[in-house]
């Protein structure tokens, strides 16, 4: 299975399908991905929280891949998900990279950067701007 096949796989099974007990069968038993949560590491059992959680709020998931580098053991992958709210039929989109490292047909190690700022703005739980916000001193909250 290529690297993108296997990336592919991941986000129809857990993401869009919602198949949480298959998230295992992606990663190795030391597997951490960053960039999801700040500075900590994600691993499967954080993936088995993180992913119903983003569910929650949306529906009908779709993932696009813009520009995909497999490059021997890695996948470079600049992806946009986009869905609609749970309580509604607003749109909603977050585009960013993912970099992984395969070992053996499995993710090894991944880095991950989304833009979830614009993500939450066009949720509602963020202001409309909230960057240009922060960049000009108000505090959200």
């Amino acid at each position: 299975m290529s690297h993108l096949a296997l990336l592919n796989d991941f986000y129809k099974t857990a993401w869009i399908d919602g198949d949480i007990a298959a998230i295992d069968r992606y990663f190795t038993a030391r597997t951490e991905a960053h960039g999801m949560m700040g500075e900590g590491e994600v691993g499967a059992e954080d993936f088995k929280v993180l992913i119903p959680a983003f569910r929650a709020g949306i529906r009908d998931i779709t993932v696009r891949y813009n520009r995909v580098v497999e490059m021997g053991d890695w996948l470079f992958a600049h992806v946009t998900a986009e869905a609609l709210t749970a309580n509604g039929l607003d749109p909603v989109r977050a585009s960013g990279m993912c970099m992984m490292r395969v070992e053996n047909g499995l993710v090894a190690e991944a880095y991950n950067s989304f833009d979830f700022l614009s993500f939450f703005e066009q949720m509602g739980q963020l202001p409309s701007e909230a960057l240009a916000l922060l960049l000009s001193g108000e505090t959200i909250g």
